[in-house]
């Protein structure tokens, strides 16, 4: 009889362990698709810190892997946002930003997601070091936040 007992409690243990869904769990968490930041979420973060664009005219700004950016003024200087499909598209377009814009050294350039803000100060006798400084380090609040958001879609 206490074989039995425990030869059934054994089959019990066994099949509740094999019977875990922790693998199912798994399968449908990778079939969901990751929810993309936007445009809007990029220009939504730029006003809450209060850091000011004006969209400037559609011209023919620098594509990136076929990825035609937004442009927009920040005092005298500029930021490209450019939306990729994912995050793969944009890591290739964070390696290829400096060839695009090979004559500019002093551009920033900041990828979230799948979302690329390039960032060119104004010239130096316009937009003075201090504020441009200062706008950098904006952008880059902007950035965690966006992470943030993004940890919560």
């Amino acid at each position: 009889m206490k074989k039995c007992i425990i030869i059934l409690m054994l089959v019990f243990i066994i099949s509740l362990f094999g019977c875990s869904s922790n693998g199912r769990h798994r399968k449908l968490e990778e079939q969901i698709p990751l929810t993309n930041l936007t445009l809007e979420d990029v220009t939504n973060a730029f006003k809450k810190y209060r850091l000011q664009i004006k969209p400037q005219i559609d011209a023919d700004y620098p594509k990136i892997y076929g990825i035609e950016p937004k442009a927009y003024e920040v005092f005298d200087g500029i930021v490209f946002i450019y939306v990729f499909n994912n995050n793969k598209e944009l890591r290739k377009g964070l390696r290829n930003v400096h060839d695009v814009f090979i004559s500019e050294s002093r551009l920033k350039a900041y990828g979230i997601k799948n979302i690329l803000i390039v960032y060119f100060p104004g010239q130096p006798k316009i937009t003075p070091i201090t504020l441009a400084n200062e706008i950098d380090a904006k952008i880059k609040e902007i950035i965690k936040y966006l992470e943030q958001i993004n940890n919560k879609k």
